[in-house]
């Protein structure tokens, strides 16, 4: 198993079936697990069985679209990172994806070499995002066995 494949995958949610080969064949090569989905709601049934990372996610789909999905991911427990993707982009639609938790915002037609950076990006923040809930769990325990608080829960006890 490759180092890219030790982890999750990435999760490409497009209605255009040419950009769901394109990219899910890219991954692939690129050494990803890589699944797709054509819309948001397909994309939230992919997310509760299969480890991902990172969704590359258009933002204008029918059912549900990429900043409602990308409201929902944000909700999850498990830390994932979301990279908009828009043929219609405008400086207050990527403010908008930015404000909700967006790792990155990659214009249509994009260069491939653009969702690899916007990749890379993505998968540093979730480690960081890991490593930080890490931390955080490592800390509450210590807290909690050495009698610094008295909560027993979930997420830090917070």
């Amino acid at each position: 198993m490759g180092e890219k494949q030790a982890g999750g995958g990435v999760l490409v949610v497009d209605d255009e079936d040419e950009i769901l080969e394109l990219l899910e064949e890219y991954l692939k090569v690129r050494g990803y697990r890589a699944w797709t989905a054509t819309n948001g709601r397909e994309a939230l049934e992919r997310i509760r069985t299969e480890p991902i990372d990172v969704i590359l996610t258009d933002m204008k789909m029918p059912t549900l679209g990429g900043i409602e999905l990308l409201e929902t991911v944000a909700a999850l427990p498990r830390p994932m990172s979301v990279v908009m993707m828009t043929g219609f982009g405008t400086v207050e639609t990527a403010i908008q994806a930015m404000k909700l938790g967006a790792a990155d915002y990659v214009l249509k037609p994009f260069k491939l070499r653009d969702i690899h950076k916007a990749l890379i990006s993505a998968h540093e923040r979730v480690l960081e995002l890991r490593r930080q809930r890490f931390d955080a769990g490592l800390r509450y325990f210590y807290e909690y066995c050495n009698g610094l608080t008295d909560r027993v829960g979930l997420n830090g006890g917070r």
